[in-house]
């Protein structure tokens, strides 16, 4: 039938919407409330078309495909601030969060088909899953010297989803010495657990995500973060620092059968693997604080890798690797001038990407990619440039401002998305498709009360 036209068609599209509101008391002169109430909702949406050109036809047979995933938070919280004596400041607090989870609703449907019914029914679960944390927590900062101060705190979060509860804790401390020429040492640790993972269901930097809670199964992420960092003043302007951190990861989840997970029919859970990881880097930095033009150059080098014996026998490097980075940005305004302008410049080591290495056919005839390691190709290197011009309005009763902003200015070619496929019979030749995000202009207008 290669004289009839068809047409594919290929919507993706993702939003996220963000709601909160925040009241402040003051309840003493030493004691401090606030009280919050926090929404946000994430989808992503994926249309498939197939539309046939049938002039014999009133109307064309078409089949579409609609599936829908996404998150959706709830989140209640109060914040206590208790400012006891001049050594101790105490905060305290709980918060509990009510997650939803869309986890695949594909809408199928298939019409104007000659003797055939009209098709429009949902596959998958329509329906949400639910998760609840509240958590509560203490910190006191104590003030032992002029020169030392001591930041100690501990989580404690209670985590339900059906019929699974988990307690966890959370301590953290932060150190702070003031050496005698105002030079400061830093000082961290933070133990931090995640009841949301993030599948990644797009091999190639596609945000084809799914979002899934922790279960009985599945367990929640952990890690532990240790941070060292020292600050030395260069004049009444300038600073420079240097950073350096190390993150320990376990129970983390990726996906070990990528057409399940991506079915809304199965069950996602049969294709979570579960694994450990760590990341650490160096960064300096020098900082301009202080004039009509402000702004900090700095460097980072990073390494950041997973391990998931399920699945590959060696570690790899995760997605977001990228060991060199150099960013630049700057400030210029004046208070006698209603106009403020600022630039952003990012170049360092582009963003990994998964490509096959070959094709196969599998025991029911079907042609499969084959690929050795997640995230075996490297972009080139990344580079972008952010500019942007902010005016007051001086003729309003309240402070409000224009804002004009173009993202990626100078149309840098950094992939946003890429797939990759074999254009020959014998599957050596490997074509790569990249998709590439050009330059964003953008105007905001912020009114402030």
């Amino acid at each position: 039938n290669g004289n009839i036209p068809i047409t594919y068609g290929i919507t993706q599209k993702w939003y996220n919407v963000l709601a909160s509101v925040n009241y402040t008391e003051q309840v003493t002169s030493q004691l401090k409330r606030v009280h919050s109430i926090h929404y946000s909702s994430y989808k992503n949406k994926n249309d498939y078309s197939q539309e046939t050109y049938d002039f014999n036809l009133l109307e064309n047979p078409l089949v579409e495909e609609k599936l829908q995933r996404g998150i959706r938070d709830i989140g209640l919280k109060t914040d206590w601030e208790y400012a006891y004596s001049n050594e101790h400041h105490l905060s305290f607090g709980w918060q509990n969060t009510f997650r939803q989870f869309l986890l695949g609703a594909n809408n199928l449907i298939s019409k104007n088909y000659p003797n055939q019914i009209d098709i429009d029914t949902i596959v998958g679960n329509p329906n949400y899953e639910t998760s609840i944390e509240s958590s509560f927590y203490a910190e006191d900062k104590l003030v032992f010297s002029k020169n030392t101060t001591l930041d100690g705190g501990l989580r404690a979060t209670i985590y339900s989803y059906g019929g699974y509860t988990q307690l966890v804790a959370e301590p953290r401390f932060h150190l702070t010495y003031f050496l005698q020429n105002n030079d400061v040492f830093k000082a961290a640790y933070n133990r931090h657990n995640q009841f949301v993972n993030q599948l990644n269901l797009g091999r190639s930097g596609s945000p084809d995500n799914i979002w899934v809670p922790a279960t009985g199964e599945i367990l929640p992420q952990n890690s532990d973060i240790v941070e060292i960092g020292y600050e030395r003043k260069l004049g009444r302007q300038f600073s420079g620092t240097l950073n350096a951190y190390y993150k320990n990861m376990q129970n983390l989840s990726a996906v070990s059968n990528l057409n399940d997970a991506s079915n809304p029919e199965k069950d996602w859970r049969s294709s979570v693997v579960q694994g450990s990881g760590k990341s650490y880097g160096l960064e300096c930095m020098f900082q301009k604080s202080k004039g009509d033009f402000t702004g900090w150059v700095s460097y980072a080098y990073s390494k950041s890798v997973r391990t998931f014996p399920d699945l590959y026998a060696n570690e790899f490097l995760f997605t977001f690797d990228r060991p060199h980075m150099l960013k630049v940005y700057g400030n210029y305004t004046n208070e006698y001038s209603i106009w403020n302008f600022s630039f952003n410049y990012l170049v360092g080591s582009g963003q990994l990407f998964t490509l096959p290495i070959g094709k196969f056919r599998d025991i029911n005839g079907q042609l499969q990619l084959e690929y050795n390691s997640l995230n075996n190709y490297r972009s080139p290197l990344y580079q972008r440039l952010d500019i942007s011009a902010g005016r007051k309005n001086i003729n309003s009763s309240l402070s409000s401002e224009w804002r004009f902003f173009v993202y990626n200015v100078l149309s840098n070619r950094n992939p946003l998305y890429v797939n990759a496929d074999f254009a020959n019979a014998s599957y050596t030749e490997l074509v790569i498709n990249r998709n590439y995000l050009a330059f964003v202009p953008g105007v905001s207008y912020i009114i402030k009360f």
